[in-house]
């Protein structure tokens, strides 16, 4: 149990952080702010696959999937 809440502080601390070039927030969302709708699996598996091969490198790095570029945390339950 106590690995779990090490993680929870983890990434409550990158939150807070925000983004640099050692973390990513990939948001689960496209579309004008009063129009969001989910982005497909493909379009955020190539985010991921860009930022992996940035931090590859450099120094390494950490991803946040689902979170916004403003630190909000998002939630896409269905991917497709």
């Amino acid at each position: 149990m106590k690995d779990i809440l090490l993680l929870t502080d983890k990434v409550r601390n990158t939150l807070i952080l925000g983004e640099s070039h050692f973390r990513e927030f990939k948001s689960a969302w496209e579309g004008r702010p009063d129009n969001k709708k989910p982005r497909t699996t493909k379009s955020i598996c190539a985010d991921i696959g860009e930022a992996l091969v940035s931090f590859a490198n450099a120094d390494g790095g950490a991803i946040l999937i689902g979170v916004e570029d403003d630190g909000t945390i998002t939630e896409y339950s269905t991917f497709r």
